[in-house]
């Protein structure tokens, strides 16, 4: 899509945003069509050159009610057929200080709303807009401010087409591949561990996981550091490119949404992909632990026992719990890194969607880093909610047999529990959070500019929270 700055009207489609009780727009009112997010076409005393979205009430508007209400009408336009339209952006940059934040969120929301899945499809998307004409204001550094929230949103983009991948195009070696391919032409290095090096650098969760597929498991070392003066933070991101549940098998009606677990390292890879292309002044090392989890004669079993190289062993009760078992290799490798600080994400547990909806992740720290994402998540739409480290809850992880279970004895408190495993890896005296974002990782129908499917949760989160500092 692009964007040009317009002074007059074109002799297109206009999209104007109402607020409820506008009067400009007395006859809209009639029918209510103020409501939030709602599009309406083909309405209007300008008939099919109108096309109005609705804002709700403007008490309470904010930025990610900007991203929501463009996301909006370009998935409406997707039915459409309008290759060129012009929006009128003057009421949102009225009911905001700063113009330049305005205009962010709205080509972040756009581009977001206009993003297809089709690759797999036989017949595209009918009708993508190519051209939009911004009405409003002009104001200094418009054109940066646009291809910066573009390039924002392509890295969300991103993250959702490698969710999005089926098992048969995203497995581990090709995974490997792609993230090399997207770092190519970027000041970022690649690093991959794959074959002897898993044994070499004591990776054993990700040797014992990855032993049941055709595809060898490989960690992906992403460093982008232009300003080492800075705190070295490391990212993990878990990538089960699919999880099968091993020799615990998963029995349920459609597994097809297993490919998802890759989620986590989709965040981190989309996030670095960000930093480096819009070349940021960070700090920053990401660890991709990538692995397929299926049952074969050669897959770890239920009562294996892992050895991992910091003195930690642990007892796989399930070898359905995965995740953190490929989680600590990454964790310990950040302490090899001299981590100053250190982020892992990942879709870890459906305890956390039970606690918390399908719209926030969990966030836990041993500092005040969960705290920080909390904030951050508040403002830019990827929503995180701040959960405590429970001490006592590690007594459901005893092993007779080893140091610790991979899953804990009682359903209750899970998504905490996976996080006390996961602290036993952590680098002694290193700031630490845990993300998971099991129930944030899809969209389970179109809202806003979240497009059903994958939704590149977290990308905006970790870059965010990275620029920060």
């Amino acid at each position: 899509m692009e964007f040009i700055y317009a002074e007059t009207l074109k002799d297109v489609a206009t999209i104007h945003y109402v607020f409820h009780g506008d009067s400009s727009f007395d006859y809209i009112q009639k029918d209510g069509l103020t409501a939030r997010n709602t599009v309406t076409f083909n309405y209007g005393q300008d008939g099919d050159n109108l096309i109005i979205v609705g804002l709700g009430d403007e008490g309470d508007f904010s930025l990610e009610d900007v991203r929501q209400a463009a996301g909006s009408v370009f998935q409406a336009l997707k039915e459409h057929g309008l290759a060129e339209v012009q929006v009128d952006l003057s009421g949102l940059y009225r009911h905001f200080s700063h113009q330049a934040d305005v205009l962010a969120a709205w080509v972040e929301g756009a581009c977001l709303g206009d993003y297809a899945f089709d690759r797999f499809k036989s017949v595209k998307r009918a009708g993508q807009v190519r051209v939009v004409h911004l009405l409003g204001a002009s104001f200094d550094q418009m054109h940066t401010v646009i291809a910066e929230a573009m390039m924002r949103a392509d890295s969300i983009c991103v993250a959702r087409d490698l969710a999005n991948l089926p098992a048969n195009y995203l497995q581990p070696t090709s995974y490997v591949e792609k993230i090399k391919a997207l770092f190519a032409d970027t000041d970022a290095s690649v690093r991959v561990f794959s074959g002897n090096d898993l044994e070499t650098e004591d990776l054993v969760g990700l040797q014992h996981v990855g032993a049941g597929s055709a595809h060898p498991p490989a960690m992906v070392e992403i460093e982008y550091r232009p300003n080492q003066e800075k705190e070295h933070s490391v990212l993990v991101g878990k990538g089960v490119t699919f999880d099968m549940g091993g020799m615990s098998l998963k029995v349920v009606r459609d597994l097809s949404e297993s490919r998802f677990d890759m989620g986590g390292s989709a965040a981190v890879v989309g996030a670095m992909h960000y930093l480096a292309t819009t070349e940021k002044d960070v700090n920053v090392t990401a660890l991709i632990m990538i692995a397929e989890n299926v049952p074969d004669g050669h897959a770890f079993l239920p009562s294996t026992v892992i050895e991992y190289p910091n003195g930690v062993s642990v007892e796989v009760a399930n070898t359905d719990a995965e995740g953190r078992l490929i989680l600590a290799d990454g964790l310990i490798r950040a302490g090899k890194l001299a981590a100053d600080e250190v982020i892992n994400i990942c879709t870890l547990t459906g305890s956390v969607g039970i606690a918390l909806g399908m719209d926030m992740a969990g966030g836990w720290s041993n500092r005040d880093i969960a705290t920080k994402l909390q904030a951050i998540g508040n403002d830019n739409g990827d929503l995180a909610w701040e959960l405590p480290l429970v001490q006592a809850y590690n007594r459901f992880l005893k092993s007779d047999y080893a140091d610790l279970h991979n899953i804990g004895a009682v359903h209750e408190g899970g998504a905490t529990v996976a996080a006390l495993f996961l602290e036993h890896f952590v680098p002694e005296g290193t700031p630490w959070a845990h993300i998971d974002m099991a129930a944030t990782i899809q969209a389970r129908d179109n809202r806003g500019y979240h497009v059903k499917g994958a939704t590149g949760y977290g990308v905006r989160l970790l870059s965010d929270y990275l620029l920060s500092k």
